[in-house]
């Protein structure tokens, strides 16, 4: 008997202010589930969105902006934590 493995993980939507992460989950999840605007921060709170398959589940996050400044990412010595 072969036993299938379960698997799961999360993946967060990290980036500046409108450039698609909204309509990038709504497009792996297969429904609309965030807001989708020209307006910037249309996402205001993190969004969900759960994708289950046969052995895996991955959990998608859309986050409402990139937390880190112009100024803040020139003093992580030159590194982007993006």
């Amino acid at each position: 008997m072969e036993k299938k493995i379960f698997k799961s993980g999360f993946v967060s939507l990290i980036g500046r202010t409108n450039v698609g992460k909204s309509t990038l989950l709504n497009m792996l999840v297969g429904e609309k589930i965030a807001a989708m605007a020209n307006k910037v921060q249309t996402t205001r709170t993190a969004i969900k969105g759960i994708v289950n398959r046969e052995n895996s589940q991955i959990i998608f996050i859309d986050t409402p902006r990139n937390p880190q400044t112009k100024n803040q990412t020139k003093q992580n010595n030159g590194r982007n934590i993006i």
